[in-house]
């Protein structure tokens, strides 16, 4: 390039052009944190709804599994799972049926018992008051047909 005045030359970039590209780079480094911190945000929030849903399910598993018909009761309780301590409250409750019982569970964290993370309702019925179910085989198969 053929310059006589320095003033005619462009060399390089302004002061104004530099200002507009940070300003530039800044609103999208900021816009690219916010996206983080919201990816952030939901994993945190999808795991502790998740264990907490598991905490509700296993409780309801256990007063399944212990074989009683249970008593009409509210409790409260505490238990650790993945290196955090859940809060629940258990309400087993009457239903239509004499022999079923409705079992609604919530679980917030320990710290925090009045905002509840998950909830969970079951259902039990009276051991041994029902119709025996007959017992289900796979159809065999014999010369290509099925019995």
């Amino acid at each position: 390039m053929n310059c006589r005045l320095r003033t005619a030359c462009s060399d390089g970039f302004t002061l104004v052009e530099v200002l507009v590209a940070v300003a530039i780079l800044a609103i999208g480094l900021a816009a690219l944190f916010g996206q983080i911190s919201q990816s952030v945000f939901t994993a945190r929030y999808l795991r502790d709804s998740t264990l907490a849903q598991w905490v509700a399910v296993d409780r309801i598993t256990e007063l399944r599994l212990e074989n009683r018909f249970p008593d009409i009761d509210e409790t409260d309780g505490e238990i650790d799972m993945a290196g955090q301590s859940w809060r629940y409250t258990l309400i087993i409750s009457e239903t239509l049926w004499p022999d079923l019982r409705r079992i609604d569970v919530s679980v917030s964290f320990a710290d925090t018992p009045d905002s509840i993370i998950s909830k969970a309702t079951g259902f039990v019925g009276r051991p041994g008051t029902g119709e025996p179910l007959p017992p289900v085989l796979p159809p065999r198969y014999t010369q290509g047909e099925l019995e």
